[in-house]
C-alpha cells in the first residue's frame, strides 16, 4: 500500500489515509501550546489551519489554530504558534501541561531563527508520574533547522538517538512563500519524532518543558502532538532507587557534592553512601557513586535528571567500574524484557564510555552502549530488549542491573546514568484481523491486500518501514524481528507496534480457512484462523471522508484537489467533479494483475486488472482509463476514471464490479453538471 519514498504534492492527504490505517493502536492527542503570533501573516503564508497533517512518511496530524485572534498586522488572525524566547532567552522555559496515560511518542512542530549548525538551541523534556523524565537536545543542522533556506543552518542531519527529524511543510513558490524576513523564500517547517521509550509504560506524561539554552537564535514552535498506546503489554519490575537518591553526599570536587563507594580510591576518599546500589571496581584509580550536580560550569546547562541525584563513573586510565543491583525477580519464560536508562554527557566532558547491561544469574542477556556519541551538555534515553523464549536455560535466576565503564590508559573517562527501568512483557497474541479499515475494513481477506492484525506484544517498538528495509524493489518480511505468516507464506510487514501490525498478503496464499502467526523474537502467537477470499476489493473511503451520514469515496483530480462538495473538509481543497473530468481512486484487494506482479514488490510498470472491472456513478457506467496497480506503491490500486454525463449531484452513487461481483460499499461522490 505504501511508497517506498515520503509522499509528495498531492498525495499528502492519501499519506495520511494510509497510514492512519496503520495508527488505530496509537492514540492521538493533541498539545495546546503557548501562541504569540500568526503563522499565515508572519511564517508562511500558505501554512493550513485546522487538522494539519505532516507531509513525510509519518503523517501525524497536529491542530493548527483557525479561529479568529488577536495575531497578525491586523490584531485580528489566530493565535497559532509561539516564537517568544527572542535572541536573548538563553535559560528561560516554557510548560506545557498534559495528562496522557502511557504515551510513546511525542511529534513536535519546530524550526528556529538563524541557528548556527551543531549549536544547541535548547532542550526539549518530557516529565510524567513516578519520577520518570526524558530530555532531548535540538541542535542546529541535526534535529532543527531554520524555518527559510539560508546561510543558517538549513539541513537535517539527524543523528540524535531517539530523534528523528524530517520536513513536513515546505514552500517554493515565489509568488506565495512569504515569510516574516521580508519576500519570497524557500520556507520549511519540520517535524520532530520524539521516542519515549520503555521508561514512560503505565505512566502518565504531565508535563513537556521547553529549555533555551542560546542567544543568538530563537525556536519557533508550532504544534505538539503525543501519541499513547495500551499498558497492557508491559509491566514494571521493581527497581530500587532508580535514581540514585537515597544517598549521603560528603564530599565535592566544586562540581556539587557526591559520594565515593570505590573502597581504597587514590582519586577521592572513600565516603558517603548510595543505598541498593552495589560497586565494583578492577582499579583504585577510579570514584563511583551518587552525585548532585551544579548547573553550569563543566556539567550541564539543563536539567536532565529526575529528582537530585543521578549515578556516575569516574576512571583515571584503564580499569573498569559499574554499579549493579540484583532485583527480587527472575528471569521467566517466554516474556521479553526492555531495560532503559537517561544517559548524560556533560559540557566539558572527561572521555564517554558506558554500558547498560541485562543479567540473569552469572550470564549478561543483553547490553547496550547505543548513545556514546552524544554531543556534548546533551542527554537521552538508551534502552535494549531481550526475548527469554520457551525454554531458557537462567529462567529462574535473579536478574541484575550492571551499568558499567571502562578507560583507557591516559584517559579520564567518565559515564552518568539516571532513570533505570525494566519492564516485562508476555508472550505474542493476536486478537483479530482485518483488511486496511480506511479500505472497507473487511473480515476476510485476500492474497495481494493489506491487513491490520490486532493483540498485545506483537513487536518490541513502533514503526513503519523504511527504504533501508528494502531489497531492490522487494519489500521486508520483519522489521525489527517481528515478522507474519499466513497460510504458511511470510507476509510483508509495512508497519509494528506493541498492539498493531500492518501487511501484505502474500500472492501465494490459498483461498479458505488459513493460519495467521505473528512471531518476534522470543516467542509466537497462537495460530489464527482467517477467511482468505480470490479477491475482497475496497476503495479508500476513510472515516474522515464521511460527511453528515454520507460517506465519499476518496477521489482526486490530477491538480490534487479532491472530488467533495466545496468546503465540505476544513484545510482540505475540493470540489464537485463536472462529466468528461478525470478523477482518481485507490483501492486494496482487487486481485492478480497483466502482467503479473507479486505482492511485496513496488510496482515499476503499468498494468491491468485480471478480472473484469467496472464502475458506474450515479447509476451511469463510467470509463476507466487506467485499473491496475499504482506505479511506485506495494500493493495500492489506481483507477482512472472519466465521469458519465450524469445529473447534477452533491452525493451521486459510486458503484463497481469486480469480476462480475457487486462491491459491498455505499459510497458516493459529488457531481456538478
Amino acid at each position: 500500500m505504501f511508497r517506498r519514498k515520503q509522499y509528495r504534492g498531492s498525495f499528502l492527504l492519501l499519506a495520511c489515509l494510509t497510514l492512519c490505517a496503520s495508527a488505530d493502536a496509537t492514540v492521538f492527542t493533541y498539545v495546546t501550546i503557548p501562541t504569540s503570533n500568526n503563522i499565515q501573516s508572519e511564517l508562511y503564508s500558505t501554512f493550513p489551519t485546522g487538522t494539519f497533517v505532516a507531509n513525510n512518511a509519518l503523517a501525524t496530524p497536529f491542530s493548527i489554530p483557525s479561529a479568529p485572534g488577536t495575531c497578525g498586522p491586523s490584531k485580528a488572525s489566530p493565535c497559532n504558534y509561539y516564537d517568544g524566547f527572542g535572541f536573548s532567552g538563553n535559560g528561560t522555559s516554557i510548560t506545557m501541561n498534559v495528562s496522557v496515560a502511557n504515551p510513546t511518542d511525542v511529534y513536535t512542530l519546530m524550526n528556529a531563527y538563524k541557528p548556527a549548525a551543531g549549536q544547541q538551541l535548547a532542550t526539549i523534556q518530557f516529565v510524567g508520574t513516578g519520577g520518570v523524565s526524558v530530555a532531548f537536545p535540538l541542535i542546529g543542522g541535526k534535529d532543527i533547522r531554520d524555518y527559510r533556506q539560508s546561510v543558517f543552518a538549513s539541513t537535517l542531519a539527524n543523528g540524535i538517538s531517539g530523534v528523528q527529524a524530517l520536513n513536513a511543510f515546505s514552500c517554493n513558490d515565489p509568488a506565495n512563500c512569504i515569510s516574516i524576513a521580508g519576500g519570497a523564500d524557500n520556507l520549511f517547517a519540520d517535524e520532530q519524532h520524539f521516542s519515549l521509550g520503555p521508561a514512560f509504560a503505565g505512566q502518565t506524561l504531565t508535563e513537556i518543558i521547553l529549555t533555551d539554552t542560546y542567544n543568538g537564535s530563537s525556536p519557533i514552535l508550532l504544534g505538539v502532538t503525543v501519541g499513547s498506546g495500551s499498558a497492557e503489554s508491559a509491566q514494571s519490575i521493581e527497581v530500587q532507587d532508580p535514581s540514585f537518591e537515597t544517598a549521603t553526599l560528603p564530599l565535592n570536587g566544586g562540581g556539587g557534592p557526591f559520594s565515593n563507594l570505590i573502597v581504597g580510591s587514590t582519586a577521592y576518599p572513600t565516603d558517603g553512601t548510595l543505598a541498593n546500589w552495589t560497586v565494583a571496581s578492577t582499579t583504585p584509580a577510579a570514584w563511583a557513586g551518587a552525585w548532585d550536580p551544579n548547573l553550569g560550569g563543566a556539567n550541564w546547562n539543563y536539567k536532565w535528571w529526575s529528582g537530585n541525584n543521578i549515578g556516575y563513573i569516574a576512571i583515571i586510565g584503564a580499569g573498569t567500574v559499574s554499579l549493579s543491583q540484583t532485583l527480587s525477580a527472575t528471569l521467566q519464560n517466554n516474556a521479553t524484557y526492555t531495560l532503559s536508562a537517561v544517559i548524560g554527557i556533560a559540557i566539558n566532558p572527561v572521555a564517554y564510555n558506558y554500558s547498560l547491561q541485562l543479567w540473569a544469574g552469572s550470564t549478561m542477556l543483553a547490553s547496550t552502549s547505543k548513545l556514546e556519541g552524544l554531543p556534548n551538555d546533551s542527554s537521552g534515553t538508551d534502552s535494549v530488549s531481550y526475548s527469554s523464549g520457551g525454554n531458557n536455560p537462567e529462567a529462574g535466576q535473579p536478574l541484575k542491573i550492571v551499568v558499567s565503564a571502562t578507560g583507557v590508559k591516559g584517559v579520564t573517562t567518565g559515564a552518568f546514568f539516571d532513570e533505570v527501568a525494566l519492564y516485562a512483557s508476555s508472550g505474542v497474541s493476536v486478537s483479530g484481523v482485518v483488511s486496511a479499515s480506511a479500505f472497507g475494513g473487511f473480515t476476510s481477506i485476500a492474497p495481494g491486500s493489506w491487513i491490520e492484525i490486532y493483540g498485545s506484544n506483537l513487536a518490541a517498538d513502533s514503526r513503519s518501514w523504511g527504504g533501508s528495509d528494502f531489497t531492490g524493489v522487494n519489500a521486508p518480511t520483519s522489521l525489527d524481528g517481528t515478522s507474519v505468516s499466513i497460510g504458511g507464506y511470510s507476509a510483508f510487514v509495512d508497519f509494528i507496534s506493541t498492539g498493531q501490525v500492518n501487511a501484505q498478503v502474500p500472492s501465494n496464499v490459498g483461498t479458505g480457512p488459513q493460519n495467521l502467526t505473528v512471531k518476534t523474537a522470543g516467542s509466537a502467537s497462537t495460530p489464527l484462523s482467517i477467511t482468505v477470499n480470490a479477491l475482497e476489493p475496497g476503495l479508500l473511503a476513510p472515516a474522515s471522508f464521511n460527511i453528515g451520514g454520507t460517506q465519499y469515496v476518496v477521489a482526486q483530480f490530477v491538480d490534487g484537489t479532491y472530488v467533495l462538495p466545496e468546503g465540505a473538509i476544513s484545510g482540505l481543497a475540493s470540489r464537485p467533479a463536472k462529466p468528461g473530468d478525470t478523477i482518481v481512486l485507490y483501492g486494496v484487494g482487487f486481485g492478480p494483475v497483466t502482467p503479473e506482479i507479486p505482492a511485496g514488490q513496488i510496482v515499476q510498470v503499468a498494468n491491468t486488472l485480471a478480472s473484469p472491472f467496472a464502475i458506474s456513478i450515479g447509476g451511469t457506467p463510467a470509463i476507466a482509463d487506467y485499473f491496475g496497480l499504482a506505479p511506485s506503491y506495494v500493493g495500492l490500486y489506481q483507477f482512472n476514471v472519466v465521469v458519465p454525463n450524469v445529473a447534477s449531484s452533491g452525493a451521486a452513487p459510486l458503484t463497481f464490479t469486480l469480476d462480475k461481483a457487486a462491491g459491498t460499499q455505499t459510497l458516493y461522490v459529488a457531481v456538478q453538471n
